[in-house]
């Protein structure tokens, strides 16, 4: 344990140094200002975010460093006799840490983090007053250091990027991680490249064997470790994950080591039986979860209503507001992509308790409770379609319908309002939507779409595994009313999703990309309304929105209308319900001027 101790005292000494050299970041207005930094809120633990935040003051911080920085120095000249002592240094500094990573957003690394478990693991064991429960310690060690090559390794083979090479050099030639030398390189001998990205991840997803070799290729890989870490150092500029990662690597030796060994003779493995069934309760667990998530999410809402379109979906959807009266437009919802009719709780609920109208929220074929039964590739066609018959279900013949979508749905409402034409369509109300064009006119956008493949497959995948339950509850799901708070939360978290997020990814962005133009917009009443978060985020959208509603500079136009809200981005314009109350506000009042033009007009 002396070596471990004292490799990551090393690594310890840097970090905490880097911190108090460059203290002016924990300035007001510095990139570790806490009170900056405490808004989002990212410890749910009202106690402990109370005991953070208290001690997350800058002269606080600076001496939980020097505390850290006077620990790593005992660590590295204390003898190996000073168990106790160093037991609890070493557990200092991973409270510390601990205490410290909420008002470090900006300067920890994984690292860190392995630095941590390195001194809880040893501390803990220095701290056991028996045999057995030390070597139970060092096996925890020991099974993460396992995990975090193990892990790594089988993750990125998931990935095509890692598997023919080119996140490779897509990494190198990044500012932060990169080396233009190499890169470079990578460009001129791809096979080469793609050989070493295989090579290195063979050796991460092998890692584990191990454990299963009694020793005989635990020096191999270590000295292999070693050396991966060093041309990342060198290539990266990851210097502490040298340090790191190395430090696992005497737990590792130790366990690993046979039992005739004269090391190892009396080594206690009691507990490998316990962990067995540990992993097996965490696998049943795991599937447990994964269920009743999917039971919450096909199950739909007591009042959910069901039909059958041309293409053999079945849409299931839900009504809300008054009944009867045909004068009055339905209100037809139709979300983003990789979202759920849920997501516009705040909106129909206003519009149907407050403001007394009628809407329908329906989720497409493959999202939520509504299921796709088509057998051919999925086009944007496909859904068109399924949408025109939820219209024909939903909307009297001898009534109009108000179509509204978000971000995709936006686009999707679009084209299905051009279909149905002004005969039946009251008006089209756009949030933040998709523009077919975005990508041929954003790099930045179309630089993002190149990954999103990729992304949403991993999801997938990691879903299907049973991998749910590890997923953090993202903050935006306890922004909606209570009653969907766990409905969010099994979609996020369930497979089908993203499998139908996938399937519609992969229809828009061949027709993205092969859009050329020009812009067919409805000849109907148009409402755009954008987060300014998204028009500062990428300026090119402006232009493509003001396209979507043409006219709409001229003030006294009532029939296109271009709204801004401030303070908002893509999500929370339906999340924060502050924002969508705005969002209702709009709508509500672009309606009543449409009824109002009718009037005069007759």
């Amino acid at each position: 344990m002396v070596v471990s101790e004292r490799i990551v005292s090393v690594a310890t000494t840097i970090s905490s140094l880097e911190y108090l050299v460059q203290h002016r970041h924990m300035d007001p207005g510095g990139l570790n200002d806490w009170d900056s930094i405490k808004k989002a809120r990212e410890i749910d633990n009202r106690v402990l975010r109370s005991v953070v935040s208290r001690l997350s003051g800058k002269q606080v911080s600076l001496g939980l460093h020097a505390g850290r920085l006077a620990a790593s120095a005992g660590l590295l000249v204390l003898p190996a006799s000073w168990s106790t002592v160093r037991g609890v240094l070493g557990l200092y500094n991973s409270a510390s840490y601990a205490l410290l990573t909420p008002r470090h957003r900006f300067g920890t690394d994984g690292s860190d983090q392995v630095g941590t478990l390195v001194q809880t693991f040893n501390g803990l064991a220095r701290l056991s007053r028996s045999p057995r429960s030390k070597d139970t310690f060092l096996w925890g060690l020991a099974l993460q250091t396992g995990m975090a090559y193990g892990l790594s390794g089988w993750v990125k083979m998931a990935g095509p990027l890692w598997r023919d090479g080119s996140a490779l050099s897509g990494i190198m030639r990044t500012k932060t991680y990169g080396s233009q030398p190499f890169f470079r390189w990578t460009q001129r001998s791809p096979k080469l490249a793609r050989t070493v990205t295989q090579a290195a991840l063979a050796f991460e997803a092998l890692f584990p064997l191990v454990f299963l070799t009694r020793g005989r290729l635990t020096k191999s890989f270590l000295l292999t470790g070693v050396g991966f870490h060093a041309v990342n150092a060198v290539l990266m500029g990851l210097g502490r994950f040298l340090l790191a990662f190395p430090a696992m690597y005497p737990a590792l030796a130790y366990v690993t080591m046979p039992k005739d060994h004269p090391a190892g003779r009396d080594r206690d493995d009691s507990v490998l039986p316990l962990l067995g069934l540990g992993a097996v309760g965490v696998c049943v667990h795991a599937w447990l979860v994964k269920a009743n998530r999917r039971k919450i999410v096909m199950e739909g809402w007591p009042h959910t209503l069901s039909m059958t379109t041309r293409r053999t979906n079945e849409y299931r959807y839900e009504w809300g507001g008054p009944r009867g009266d045909a004068s009055e437009p339905v209100y037809l919802f139709t979300p983003a992509m990789a979202a759920t009719a849920e997501h516009f709780a705040w909106i129909t609920e206003s519009l149907a308790y407050n403001h007394g109208k009628r809407v329908v929220m329906a989720s497409r074929p493959g999202y939520a409770a509504s299921l796709r039964h088509a057998t051919e590739e999925f086009t944007l066609d496909e859904a068109l379609d399924d949408l025109e018959d939820l219209v024909a279900e939903t909307v009297a013949p001898d009534q109009k319908v108000v179509l509204l979508g978000h971000s995709l749905g936006g686009e999707l409402v679009r084209r299905l309002a051009l279909r149905l034409g002004p005969s039946k369509v009251q008006a089209v109300v756009y949030l933040d939507p998709t523009h077919p064009a975005e990508l041929n006119r954003s790099e930045q956008q179309r630089e993002g779409a190149e990954k999103m493949t990729d992304s949403l497959g991993q999801m997938v995948r990691y879903l299907k595994w049973g991998t749910g339950f590890l997923m953090k509850r993202p903050q935006w799901v306890d922004s909606f009313p209570h009653n969907y708070q766990e409905r969010h939360m099994a979609h996020y978290s369930d497979s089908r999703l993203w499998e139908a997020a996938l399937r519609e990814w992969n229809a828009v962005y061949e027709e993205m990309l092969a859009f050329t133009g020009p812009l067919e917009v409805p000849d109907v009443p148009a409402l755009l309304i954008a987060a300014d978060d998204t028009l500062n985020s990428f300026p090119e959208q402006g232009a493509l929105y003001e396209e979507l509603v043409p006219g709409s500079e001229i003030e006294t136009r009532q029939d296109r209308q271009y709204r801004i809200l401030p303070h908002a981005n893509h999500d929370s314009m339906l999340s924060d319900s502050k924002v969508a109350e705005k969002v209702v506000g709009h709508l509500v009042a672009f309606m009543r001027a449409q009824k109002m033009t009718e009037v005069v007009a007759s």
